[in-house]
């Protein structure tokens, strides 16, 4: 047995570092070769025109380590079609990438996926409901709450991704958190996104010399919002992926409340994120990421004293996303407040 499980993770691991070295060399060629440059724009964080086809690497890396996992036993085939709709959000963003779909055009995808995965990966099962308790879902119900849930995800990471390593890490610390909480197959499909995200993180995190591209945040939000419903299975670990990712989604829905209560148009760009206004503060790109990713792992602490083998009180679990959420508007006070402009002098 000791054998055994050594010759799992040595596959395991040897598969991961692949992944990581098939998503740097793609990010590497595509860098000297220059090809899909995101242009410099007014709403830009960055300076010089860049490639963007990074998370068509992590796809290469990912597609290469769950090859490899499933020729060493692994993984099952059960996980094919989890993987193959991941490509297809990637496909759609690629297309985006180097064709520029209208938003139109890619919402009605994207919205044909998710309804279409709902009924492939299957439902959400239950809602947690304060002073009432877990209600169970009907069929349909709960395949319209998988598929809203599955839109708004790819959307919120979409949207999200504008600084260098902020959304590669944060998706990193959601899934991880995710895989040690079910483990099994899922762990090791998991292990082979980190090191896809890894090697693409390398060539991004610090000089930023490609971008995720649409391939790469439509792919990585639907992986992370495919995970839980497959997962669904494991007591009521759905629900937790929310509350990790709590930081991401709340950023997403202050700013379309502010934008909506402007009057502003939705689909016009903007640069009212949370994450951007930190960044017009004088913080680095570095540094957002790494305030991000500390309530992500706080997320993480609360989601392994709830679930998935404790049967979570759903007053207990809103309590936490309140508090977390809280935690996550203190800490973007707090940076806000350090970094803002000193009232000049009257001497």
């Amino acid at each position: 047995m000791v054998g055994m499980i050594s010759s799992d993770i040595a596959f395991g691991l040897t598969a991961t570092f692949i992944a990581c070295l098939l998503t740097y060399a793609f990010c590497q060629v595509a860098i000297r070769l220059r090809i899909a440059l995101d242009d410099v724009s007014e709403r830009s964080n960055h300076d010089v025109p860049t490639p963007r086809l990074g998370g068509a690497g992590v796809l290469v890396g990912f597609a290469g380590a769950a090859a490899i996992m499933m020729a060493a036993g692994l993984m099952s085939s059960s996980l094919i079609p989890l993987i193959m709709l991941t490509f297809a959000a990637g496909l759609i963003g690629l297309a985006d990438d180097l064709t520029t779909l209208t938003a139109g055009a890619k919402l009605l995808m994207l919205c044909v996926l998710s309804g279409f995965a709902v009924v492939v990966l299957g439902p959400v099962e239950e809602v947690p409901i304060p002073l009432i308790g877990w209600v169970t879902l009907s069929p349909p119900l709960g395949m319209a709450v998988g598929a809203f849930w599955l839109l708004a995800i790819v959307n919120v990471v979409n949207f999200m991704d504008g600084l260098n390593g902020l959304i590669g890490t944060a998706v990193v610390l959601v899934v991880v958190n995710l895989g040690l909480l079910v483990g099994g197959e899922i762990g090791w499909l998991v292990l082979a996104a980190e090191g896809a995200i890894i090697g693409f993180l390398a060539c991004n995190a610090f000089r930023g010399r490609i971008f995720l591209g649409d391939a790469g945040s439509l792919a990585l939000g639907f992986l992370l919002g495919a995970l839980p419903l497959v997962a669904e299975g494991e007591g009521r670990v759905f629900w937790l992926t929310p509350l990790v990712a709590l930081p991401l989604i709340a950023d997403v829905a202050v700013t379309l409340f502010v934008r909506i209560r402007r009057g502003a148009r939705l689909t016009e760009p903007h640069r009212d994120h949370l994450y951007q206004q930190l960044k017009a503060a004088g913080w680095s790109h570095q540094a957002v990421s790494v305030a991000l990713g500390f309530v992500i792992v706080l997320g993480a602490i609360l989601s392994r004293r709830l679930g998935p083998d404790v049967d979570i009180a759903p007053m207990a679990y809103w309590a936490a996303a309140i508090g977390l959420g809280a935690i996550w508007a203190t800490v973007i006070a707090i940076m806000l407040t350090l970094k803002a402009p000193s009232a000049p002098s009257s001497t």
